[in-house]
């Protein structure tokens, strides 16, 4: 009497097993990348506020050293520790904080009417305002995140030269 033992798997398991391997790893994979795309969503939500948050705090320091003029959207100011004009303005159209500057003068000469250069943009998908309460100037920007919601990010500075004009 011959014994046939039977070695390894047959064709058919092996092709299950193969299936079910398939299905787990497409299954992981699905998730891994939408993982990786919410990741990519918050990190860019998180580097707008970032930069808003940036762009929030270098203004108020430049502001506190500086004489400066208010106009709707945008507050030019003769920062006296580097005695130049800047000017920071809110472009509601392209959703920018812009900064720019004007060629060295004095700082009565330091109002709208100054020739100001090319503007740099500190911060990207924010709107906003400027307000006025006295010699306090309120900065609040409002921080799209691409997703529907806005994220505030506002900081006010006590000024002792604040005029502010009609735009």
């Amino acid at each position: 009497m011959s014994r046939i033992t039977k070695k390894g798997l047959s064709m058919i398991e092996v092709i299950v097993a193969t299936g079910i391997f398939a299905i787990a790893m497409t299954a992981i994979a699905g998730s891994f990348v939408s993982f990786i795309l919410a990741y990519r969503k918050t990190r860019a939500t998180q580097q707008r506020l970032e930069d808003a948050q940036y762009a929030s705090s270098y203004m108020a320091k430049v502001l506190r050293t500086s004489a400066a003029t208010l106009s709707g959207s945008s507050v030019m100011a003769w920062d006296y520790s580097q005695e130049k004009c800047l000017k920071f303005e809110i472009d509601a159209t392209t959703k920018e904080l812009k900064q720019s500057s004007a060629a060295a003068m004095q700082d009565s000469e330091c109002n709208s009417s100054a020739a100001f250069g090319v503007a740099q943009t500190l911060a990207t998908n924010v709107s906003g305002r400027m307000l006025t309460n006295g010699s306090m100037l309120t900065i609040q920007l409002l921080v799209d995140d691409g997703q529907g919601a806005v994220v505030p990010v506002q900081t006010s500075v006590a000024m002792r030269n604040l005029v502010e004009v009609s735009p």
